[in-house]
């Protein structure tokens, strides 16, 4: 699954803002250098954030921080369809640099920080938000500035906040330890089809393997296996929406070596097997509008 780069055209190199209709805009799997805030109203899709996969609601709120990989697949429907997005990028220094860092705005700051592993808003937040950015879209620049300020405020102050991914890509620059831990995680991502050795990531993590696997479970409450499965998983996942492969197609994709091992690990982490999941998709594919 290769990583393409997006380059994000900014107004006066701070921030970029538009709604878009999914039935004329496709969202690959890429990365780009500035957060994203994400207001999505589909029917039927699905998400894919760093390690994470899974059917996308109705209404979603994902704010997601520089160098996280990401997309979301829609069910098109008839070229008519409803289901759109609002989007705004913008850098860290959209303020000025270090704004975020001043004492009234370290709310905003926390969130900023926890939106590099993603994170999803839904229900009743994610409705506020919509209308938000809906607003946002009518509004002169002055006043979008004021508008997102007290959005990203609104969004830090609720509790109803998921984290998406168990990793990020952004190498926070004072912690070496973040920076080994990337590497690790950048060469599962792009190597996950092959068949990865404890002694290939140790050396890349410069530790002896007895070290790694502590210093791995501790970070990530998980085993160097598992983790390596759960990418594996949200490949097959993303496979599986597609109709064009074979449940053994999706296996071999994804960097398992047999069926029976697939189809337990899948259903060890989706709580489904692979047919299942298919299934679930398929009964949903032209759902009626609410």
């Amino acid at each position: 699954m290769n990583i393409k780069y997006e380059a994000i055209p900014k107004k006066d190199n701070r921030y970029n803002l538009k709604k878009e209709f999914f039935h004329s805009v496709q969202v690959p799997w890429h990365v780009h250098l500035e957060y994203e805030l994400a207001y999505i109203h589909v029917t039927n899709g699905t998400k894919h954030v760093g390690s994470h996969f899974d059917l996308l609601q109705k209404d979603e709120v994902l704010l997601l921080g520089p160098y996280l990989p990401h997309n979301w697949q829609v069910n098109k429907k008839e070229i008519g369809s409803t289901d759109y997005q609002i989007i705004i990028h913008f850098s860290d220094s959209i303020f000025g640099q270090d704004f975020f860092d001043l004492y009234p705005f370290t709310g905003i700051n926390e969130l900023l920080k926890k939106s590099e592993l993603g994170v999803c808003f839904k229900d009743e937040v994610a409705l506020i938000v919509k209308e938000q950015m809906e607003q946002m879209l009518q509004m002169d620049e002055f006043d979008r500035d004021i508008e997102l300020l007290k959005l990203l405020n609104y969004l830090a102050s609720s509790p109803n906040k998921t984290q998406l991914s168990y990793y990020g890509f952004r190498n926070t620059h004072n912690e070496e330890r973040v920076q080994r831990m990337n590497k690790v995680f950048k060469y599962i991502t792009i190597n996950y089809k092959e068949n990865i050795s404890l002694q290939e990531i140790a050396d890349i993590a410069n530790m002896t393997p007895q070290a790694f696997c502590k210093y791995f479970r501790e970070r990530t409450q998980k085993t160097l296996t598992e983790f390596i499965n759960e990418v594996r998983i949200s490949h097959a996942c993303k496979m599986l929406y597609s109709e064009e492969y074979s449940i053994e197609q999706v296996c071999y994709d994804s960097g398992f070596n047999s069926p029976s091992n697939f189809n337990r690990q899948f259903k060890k982490t989706v709580q489904m097997t692979p047919l299942e999941f298919r299934k679930k998709i398929q009964e949903n594919e032209f759902p009626k509008e609410e």
